[in-house]
């Protein structure tokens, strides 16, 4: 739950920009800019969009917050399918990165706080932990790294062996 004066630095940000926080937040994810180098990001609010420091500081530290769950969790599953052979393209298509062999088959997209892994199977493998989407895709929620086991490891291996 926000505090009080977290809620009152929010509405700030509202009321002197015109713009929510999330909108700030997509704003510094397609600046290029990383967001975990919050120094940087507060500069280039103020210098590119002329906020005042308190809302910079809280567009960054927001920024920062948003960035923290997905990331490490694409990055372990970018290194799982990097293991299946040369043939693997990653590619990253705005919010989301595909995983391609020829054709893609998984992508990973931030979703909230995780990562929402899409595989493509053309027989999909039995798994209570996947939800069926539709034209052969499945959907997997992670919220952590430590949620990439065993199970989601040979779940991409499947996708990536039918993908060829």
């Amino acid at each position: 739950m926000a505090t009080t004066s977290t809620s009152a630095a929010i509405g700030s940000v509202v009321v002197r920009t015109g713009r929510t926080l999330d909108e700030w937040v997509r704003i510094v994810r397609a600046s290029g800019l990383d967001p975990h180098d919050q120094e940087a990001v507060h500069r280039w609010l103020r210098t590119e969009h002329g906020l005042l420091r308190g809302p910079a500081w809280t567009v960054a530290d927001a920024a920062a917050r948003a960035s923290a769950g997905p990331r490490p969790v694409v990055e372990r599953l970018r290194d799982v399918v990097e293991q299946f052979g040369d043939d693997v393209v990653v590619d990253e298509d705005g919010g989301r990165v595909l995983f391609r062999r020829g054709h893609p088959f998984a992508s990973a997209a931030a979703r909230g706080a995780g990562v929402r892994l899409e595989l493509r199977f053309a027989h999909p493998p039995g798994s209570d932990r996947m939800a069926e989407a539709a034209d052969g895709v499945h959907r997997l929620e992670l919220g952590s790294v430590a949620e990439i086991d065993g199970e989601v490891e040979a779940l991409l291996q499947v996708a990536y062996s039918q993908c060829g």
